[in-house]
């Protein structure tokens, strides 16, 4: 196009100049301007048709940059809510008067004990243990004197009642256990139990700027409904995952209670325990994953 316009320019700069041209000549630099600039025009057209079939090759890679981006971006908030929970722990004060107040509410919330049977339940709990507790070490008066062997007893005695105790509350949790079937609801009906108090996590994660921008930074996916229900999910889960971490934080203080021993066992052991609930949370990140491969396919 460049040597058609310069032709065009020679030959209407021509004239000014007073050399001679035959008409023939003139002819020939006209027409073979023009062949030069549909020549340009049919290469602009190739170019353009080239750069379109290279596009869907390219498009793949900028999918899989975004789908690594939204899994890489829920794992960031999940081990964020992790380091907000640690803050939290270290900063929590719960005594042990407050956990066991406050237990029947929880076990009411669970579904396990109903609030109104709290008594009944206490009462039945509190003469098993009773009766697996072993009876106080004796010694005459005399035989008290030997401070090292009377220490040496009733330190013998109080392990043999921690695991006496352990026992009764490994069995009273299996019982709550097995009386129904946990779900995702019944983890996040505890989670909330927890932040009611303000012992959990949520007050903590909602005014964080670092959560938060990292939420935001996900609201494109959001637009489909099915990976807006999974991204909910994780989020719940995650949440679920803090808030039984910091409860089993709480309550392991105090393990030398039987309440608190039983809740302790209840979720370090049971199917919402940390390490169930992070199971779930990688095979959600799995269904995300699969879900943002069927929108590439679509």
């Amino acid at each position: 196009m460049i040597a058609g316009g310069g032709i065009r320019a020679v030959l209407e700069i021509l004239p000014y100049t007073g050399y001679p041209i035959s008409q023939g000549l003139a002819r020939v630099l006209f027409w073979l301007s023009i062949g030069i600039v549909l020549s340009g025009l049919v290469l602009i057209i190739i170019a353009l048709v080239r750069h379109e079939q290279k596009e869907p090759k390219e498009k793949p890679q900028t999918d899989k940059i975004e789908k690594e981006s939204l899994l890489d971006t829920l794992t960031a908030m999940h081990r964020r809510l992790i380091e907000l929970q640690k803050e939290k722990a270290a900063h929590t004060k719960v005594s042990l008067g407050k956990l066991k107040k406050v237990l029947p509410t929880l076990a009411d919330r669970m579904g396990t004990v109903k609030h109104e049977d709290w008594p009944k339940f206490e009462h039945e709990l509190k003469l098993r243990i009773r009766r697996a507790c072993p009876p106080r070490p004796y010694m005459n008066f005399r035989g008290r004197f030997n401070f090292r062997r009377w220490a040496k007893l009733k330190e013998e005695w109080k392990e043999e009642v921690y695991r006496s105790a352990l026992s009764v509350a490994t069995k009273a949790k299996d019982e709550l256990l097995h009386t129904k079937e946990w779900t995702l609801a019944d983890g996040i009906k505890v989670a909330e139990w927890l932040d009611g108090y303000d012992w959990g996590i949520k007050k903590l994660r909602d005014d964080d700027a670092r959560w938060k921008a990292l939420y935001e930074s996900i609201d494109n996916y959001l637009i489909d409904g099915v990976l807006r229900d999974l991204i909910k999910e994780h989020i719940d889960l995650s949440h679920v995952y803090n808030n039984m971490s910091l409860i089993i934080h709480y309550s392991g203080k105090f393990k030398h209670d039987i309440y608190s021993l039983m809740l302790y066992a209840v979720l370090v052991g049971g199917p919402m325990s940390p390490e169930q609930v992070d199971m779930g949370l990688n095979e959600i990140l799995g269904k995300i994953e699969k879900r943002l491969k069927e929108m590439d396919n679509e």
